[in-house]
């Protein structure tokens, strides 16, 4: 930390009278005179050719004495430009003019001030922003001589962090909306085939898939040159290092205060979980458009597979662990399954939908009761094969099972187990016509109290 001249004792003493100092301060810089030799026990040479700019400032806050690299800072050729250019008032530095006050205010009361950052004018009239650092400087009886300190241009920094959090607060905003969306069009799909109008999804889905796409590329465009700013700042930071191995005490207190080594480990890791982001809302893009392809009526070789992959990563948020609820596990066997199987990929998937959902319900409620039929977890099997011209598909769950009464009733319009308000009763219905009737395969229902539940579904091959 930057320290008082005179010790803690000095600055407790006199630190309301240093305040008073500063809001009625009618001395010329004259009163305040002293040799730069003195500004941070450095050499002149030090202070003169130091790469960040240092300054000497009376009580009033009016610069005295500043460097060259501070001149250039405010874009002038030579130290004594900028201290003519500001012989009356240093504050018309400031695009605020009290905060040079609040700053040298704080200075006074506190002893030191780190870090305080600024918007100011440079000579040209264009703006910039910087952090000032500076303390206290007072003599044996503890009156405030004047104040000494340094200021580093941060406006790319800021600009910068500035675009690094706009950046992850779009990636949160996408994903959360695709989340969304992804509900809402499981929900749409269900009410336009009770309606027979699935073919208007498709242009459903290709504007919501649109919308989200065009941002997630901006965000994926904009996290390269992000990672270049920030790589060019830990270079600069370097070649500082490099040429001051050993910088004021200020400068040294004011590293360890940001903890600067963390800075460069953590923004890299920051900006690697930015692109996990958006590579995850990449991928349900895909999944959601591969989910609603084949929303028309005509019929085309399909691969259940790819179906089966973009139902479960629209369903990935059920899958997680919430609150006492494990997760589900998910075990996967694509054994020898036909490829001649002709079918509607967006009906398919809409099936697909419906018994996993339903097997998800059935695995939270049997968690909440402790009754999971086997094993210590929640899981969901899917298996596919061939069975003589049948391809079929296996979706299995480990929950409650049913009676034979309720398994006899389960394709039936509006029949539920569900309480009221979360299940309608037409999702099985609508999944068995969609395979028997628009297919010409066949749906089954394995289950039994308490051994959990397996749906079968049968597609024809097509014959050559």
């Amino acid at each position: 930390m930057l320290a008082n001249r005179e010790g803690d004792h000095s600055l407790t003493v006199h630190r309301r009278q240093s305040a008073r100092d500063i809001e009625g301060c009618t001395e010329t810089p004259e009163r305040c005179n002293g040799s730069i030799e003195t500004i941070g026990k450095s050499p002149r040479r030090l202070f003169e050719n130091a790469a960040m700019g240092i300054f000497r400032a009376d009580r009033c806050g009016q610069y005295q004495e500043v460097n060259t690299a501070l001149a250039r800072l405010y874009g002038y050729d030579a130290p004594q430009q900028l201290l003519e250019d500001l012989q009356t008032d240093t504050n018309q530095l400031y695009v605020q003019p009290d905060q040079g006050q609040r700053f040298y205010a704080q200075v006074a009361q506190q002893g030191c001030v780190q870090g305080f950052e600024s918007e100011v004018y440079r000579r040209d009239g264009s703006r910039t922003w910087i952090a000032q650092s500076a303390e206290v400087v007072r003599d044996a009886e503890g009156e405030l001589l004047y104040y000494e300190g340094f200021a580093t241009e941060i406006a790319e920094r800021r600009a910068t962090g500035a675009a690094l959090r706009q950046l992850e607060q779009r990636v949160d905003e996408q994903a959360a909306a695709l989340e969304t969306a992804a509900a809402q069009l499981e929900q749409a799909r269900t009410q336009l085939i009770e309606s027979d109008k699935l073919s208007s999804l498709g242009e459903l889905v290709a504007g919501i898939i649109h919308e989200i796409n065009n941002p997630v590329n901006f965000v994926c465009g904009n996290l390269t040159p992000a990672l270049d700013y920030v790589q060019d700042l830990l270079a600069l930071v370097d070649l500082y290092a490099e040429h001051s191995p050993q910088p004021p005490a200020a400068i040294a207190n004011f590293i360890e205060d940001i903890d600067l080594d963390f800075i460069r480990e953590d923004l890299p890791k920051t900006l690697t979980s930015m692109q996990l982001g958006t590579e995850r809302i990449s991928q349900i893009v895909r999944s959601v458009r591969n989910f609603s392809h084949g929303n028309c009526d005509c019929m085309s070789v399909v691969d259940v597979r790819v179906g089966l992959d973009s139902t479960l990563a629209i369903l990935n948020p059920r899958l997680k662990p919430c609150g006492d609820f494990p997760g589900v596990k998910v075990v996967k066997d694509y054994g020898d399954f036909p490829t001649e199987i002709a079918g509607n990929s967006g009906r398919l998937n809409q099936v697909f939908m419906n018994l996993l959902s339903n097997a998800i319900d059935a695995l939270e409620e049997a968690w909440a009761s402790s009754r999971l039929a086997s094993g210590d977890r929640p899981e969901i099997q899917i298996r596919t094969h061939r069975d003589g011209n049948w391809g079929c598909i296996h979706i299995g769950d480990n929950g409650l099972g049913m009676t034979a009464e309720v398994r006899a009733q389960i394709f039936e319009t509006f029949f539920t187990t569900k309480p009221a308000g979360k299940g309608t009763g037409l999702g099985l219905a609508i999944s068995h016509e969609v395979i028997t009737q628009q297919h010409g395969g066949k749906l089954e229902c394995e289950s039994a109290a308490g051994a959990g539940t397996q749906f079968i579904i049968r597609l024809p091959i097509l014959v050559a």
